[in-house]
């Protein structure tokens, strides 16, 4: 049973699904997070859309199994090492697109134009995008934007400009640290498991990595400063603070990439890496103490 649910997890890429508490983010700094309403509302967007992001990464490695066959790591995923009927995959897909589709739908009409925006946004990536240089990445850090347009539709609230900014570049930053692994890992091959890896060098990912670094604290403290200012109570002031473990974060994210050579996937060394785990906790522990208490 036990070895079932983590066959079905991992076709499922549950654990890509920490990507998706982007969703949360324009409720938690919106002061609503302890309302019921808007909760709940955000809670039913981020299921739905777990389930339609499931759908994509199934459709995604089911037609990439043969040239994930050349990769170190993804040549153990389930679709490479199992033989599956294409109906199979292209109805369990489809079925995962509705059901999130109508979770989304009983939100508000955007909520669901914005979920079905991200599944053609991942249509077109792997049938063209992907082989465009720095249009691939653009289309992956879109993916990310879409979450916190989600969230905000969710949670009835205009998202700043300064947040989006904030999630740019910090989506680009792990996208930029992924491509940059991939061309050390896969060296003469990597074109072959990616093709656009053929228009990049180490050397520029380097400097894109740090230029994004740089941008995504800057506009951090950009919008937690303008979230300072617009509360109220004194006490409120502290969230300046929360700069400390976003920097922590990020910094421990590079020693992992460039000392400890990982970067593949994200989310495998943000849940590998249990120092980034409590980081990322003291973080939110953080936020929620100061704007609600």
């Amino acid at each position: 049973m036990i070895d079932s649910l983590k066959k079905i997890a991992a076709m499922f890429r549950a654990k890509h699904w920490i990507k998706n508490l982007f969703i949360f983010a324009p409720l938690l700094f919106s002061g609503c997070f302890l309302k019921n309403t808007e909760f709940l509302r955000t809670l039913t967007a981020f299921s739905g859309f777990c389930l339609i992001t499931s759908g994509v990464y199934i459709l995604n490695d089911f037609f990439d199994k043969e040239i994930d066959k050349l990769h170190p790591q993804k040549k153990y995923r389930y679709f490479v090492s199992h033989n599956t009927n294409i109906k199979t995959v292209l109805l369990l897909g489809l079925l995962l697109f509705l059901t999130g589709l109508v979770l989304c739908s009983t939100i508000n009409r955007a909520t669901a134009l914005l979920a079905l925006a991200y599944i053609f946004l991942n249509i077109f990536y792997a049938t063209f995008l992907k082989n465009i240089p720095f249009i691939e990445i653009f289309s992956i850090v879109l993916g990310f934007l879409l979450r916190i347009w989600i969230g905000s539709t969710a949670a009835n609230v205009l998202p700043s400009f300064l947040i989006q900014a904030c999630i740019l570049f910090l989506a680009l930053f792990l996208v930029f640290t992924k491509r940059r692994y991939e061309l050390l890992v896969l060296k003469e091959e990597s074109s072959l498991h990616r093709p656009v890896l053929k228009y990049y060098n180490v050397n520029m990912f380097d400097q894109l990595i740090l230029g994004s670094f740089v941008c995504a604290i800057i506009f951090y403290v950009s919008y937690i400063l303008k979230i300072s200012s617009s509360l109220a109570q004194h006490t409120h002031h502290n969230i300046i603070y929360s700069l400390i473990f976003v920097v922590y974060g990020m910094a421990r994210y590079l020693y992992l990439v460039y000392i400890k050579k990982m970067g593949d996937d994200p989310c495998e060394v943000i849940l590998s890496d249990k120092w980034l785990l409590v980081n990322i906790l003291l973080w939110l522990s953080f936020n929620f103490l100061v704007l609600y208490f």
